[in-house]
């Protein structure tokens, strides 16, 4: 996955509201692989090029935390990879729910967390260390 990141303002106390799109997705999945820059037409393919015509806003305090994230636009470009009529009805429904879960404002802003607190929140000069604490909200199987 890749991303443009855009900081589209920062207040007067530091606050920022930035614009994030997707650029690029690979998956792996037990229902195919997926890649947004392939040429195929498979259900994988046609997820991973519809998620990465889409973004998302989200805003970070004047430490870098990230205190929220607003839904996916899409770019007028996308298609709605949903209903997926290749799928079966009984397939079509974990995926949506998977999909949903994946990339719900919780999980969006928790894996943009992640990405972001690998900086110190302090100066610091060359030989310093920090610790920057996360925790997953998600298990892994």
């Amino acid at each position: 996955m890749s991303w443009l990141i855009n900081v589209k303002s920062v207040d007067a106390a530091g606050a920022a509201v930035i614009d994030v799109n997707y650029k690029k997705m690979k998956m792996l999945s037990p229902n195919g692989n997926g890649d947004s820059e392939s040429a195929g037409t498979s259900v994988m393919d046609r997820i991973c090029k519809a998620i990465a015509s889409t973004g998302f806003t989200m805003f970070a305090n004047a430490d870098g935390e990230i205190t929220d994230v607003q839904g996916r636009r899409k770019n007028r470009s996308s298609r709605s990879f949903m209903p997926l009529p290749e799928l079966s009805p009984d397939q079509r429904a974990p995926t949506r729910k998977a999909f949903s879960t994946q990339f719900s404002p919780r999980t969006i802003k928790e894996q943009m967390s992640i990405t972001t607190n690998f900086y110190p929140v302090d100066p610091v000069d060359n030989g310093d260390t920090w610790k920057n604490p996360s925790r997953s909200l998600r298990r892994s199987p």
